[in-house]
């Protein structure tokens, strides 16, 4: 459990972002408040990329946080996201809520009464294909691994 923690990114720098989880069970993120460090008035891609990245995640609850700017988005995730519950959550000065990308899965999961403000898309999944480099992840075959992996 990830509780009640105060998290600031270091301004002037680019990090991924300010809390990342990987291949968990049952994991749980509540009551942080995370600001990422980005200035939206200038619009530099410097600071936290996203406030919370989580990546094939099963039974994950992320409630209660506030999370403030981030240069991309306030909760992203890649992958599978099974079971996961995603609520209550205060979001501001992102330029996405809350998204997920490349190959997200959102299969038995739950959004619910999370707030997301000064940001110019409130929620975003998009399951794209062949956009990033082959053999990424070999967890995950896509269209473009398939050479790479026959080839190791």
């Amino acid at each position: 459990m990830i509780a009640a923690n105060q998290i600031h990114s270091v301004s002037g720098q680019i990090v991924a972002g300010a809390m990342v989880l990987n291949y968990g069970t049952g994991s749980q993120v509540i009551n942080n408040q995370i600001n990422g460090g980005w200035d939206p008035v200038a619009m530099t891609d410097i600071g936290a990329d996203d406030g919370i990245i989580v990546s094939d995640e099963a039974g994950l609850n992320i409630s209660g946080n506030t999370i403030t700017n981030a240069w991309d988005a306030g909760i992203e995730w890649t992958g599978n996201l099974n079971g996961a519950i995603i609520q209550d959550n205060t979001i501001s000065n992102v330029r996405i809520g809350i998204g997920g990308w490349y190959y997200s899965n959102v299969s038995g999961s739950q959004f619910i009464a999370n707030t997301v403000s000064q940001a110019e898309t409130m929620f975003y999944q998009a399951r794209t294909y062949c956009l990033r480099p082959a053999g990424w992840d070999l967890k995950h075959l896509m269209p473009a691994d398939y050479g790479r992996a026959m080839e190791q």
